[in-house]
C-alpha cells in the first residue's frame, strides 16, 4: 500500500511519470555523449520550475525546451545549465563550436614557430613520464613474455616443421614426412609479398 502512495504521489509531482523519464533520457545521452551529470531529478525539477515549464513542454523540434549548458561546457549540474529552446541551443552550439575552431588555429600557428623535432621529442617525453604509458608498456612487456615462453619448444605449433613452396603454392611440411616433393624449395610465397626484382 505504501508503494502505491508514493508512486501516485510522484505521478501527480511529474505529469504522470514523464518529466522522471525525460530527466533518466537526459543522463543517458549525457553518458552516452561522455558529458558529466551531476544534477539530481530535484534539481531538474526545480530548473523546470524556475523556467516555468511542463514536462510537455521538452522535446527535440525547434519550439520545444532542452536543458542546455551556459557556452556549451562543462558538465550538467547546477548553475552550470538551463532550458531553453531548441533552436537556441543550436545556435549556440554552433557559436562554441566557431570558438573551438578559432582556439585550435592558434594552437597550430603557435605550432608552426617551433620546429617539428623539438614538439615529437617533447611530445614522447611527456607521454614517457607518463604513469598510464608506463602501466601500459609493463603490460606489454608481460604480454609479449608470455606469448614468447609459449612458443618454446614443442609448445611451438611449427616445432619440427617448415615452410615449403612452389612459387605459387605454399605449404607446411615436416622431415617425418618424407623428401620435399619435385618442384617445391624451402621457404613460403607469401601473397602480399612483393616478388623480387632480377638484375
Amino acid at each position: 500500500m505504501l508503494n502505491i502512495k508514493i508512486k501516485y504521489s510522484y505521478n501527480q509531482l511529474d505529469d504522470d511519470g514523464k518529466l522522471r523519464r525525460k530527466y533518466q533520457r537526459k543522463k543517458d545521452n549525457a553518458k552516452h555523449s561522455g558529458i558529466g551529470c551531476e544534477l539530481t531529478f530535484d534539481d531538474f525539477r526545480d530548473l523546470m520550475i524556475e523556467a516555468g515549464l511542463r514536462s510537455s513542454d521538452l522535446g527535440w523540434t525547434g519550439r520545444k525546451y532542452v536543458l542546455a549548458r551556459y557556452n556549451d561546457t562543462g558538465t550538467y549540474k547546477k548553475g552550470n545549465c538551463r532550458f531553453i529552446t531548441q533552436h537556441e541551443n543550436l545556435l549556440e552550439q554552433k557559436t562554441s563550436e566557431k570558438s573551438r575552431i578559432a582556439s585550435r588555429n592558434n594552437i597550430m600557428k603557435l605550432n608552426k614557430t617551433f620546429p617539428r623535432e623539438l614538439l615529437n621529442k617533447l611530445a614522447k617525453e611527456g607521454q614517457q613520464r607518463s604513469p598510464y604509458f608506463k602501466e601500459q608498456h609493463k603490460r606489454a612487456m608481460e604480454r609479449r613474455a608470455k606469448l614468447d615462453q609459449s612458443k618454446v619448444g614443442d609448445k611451438n605449433p611449427m616445432f619440427g616443421k617448415h615452410w615449403i613452396t612452389n612459387g605459387v603454392i605454399s605449404k607446411v611440411w615436416s622431415d617425418d614426412m618424407g623428401p620435399i616433393p619435385e618442384g617445391f624449395r624451402p621457404g613460403h610465397n607469401h601473397p602480399n609479398r612483393r616478388p623480387n626484382k632480377k638484375t
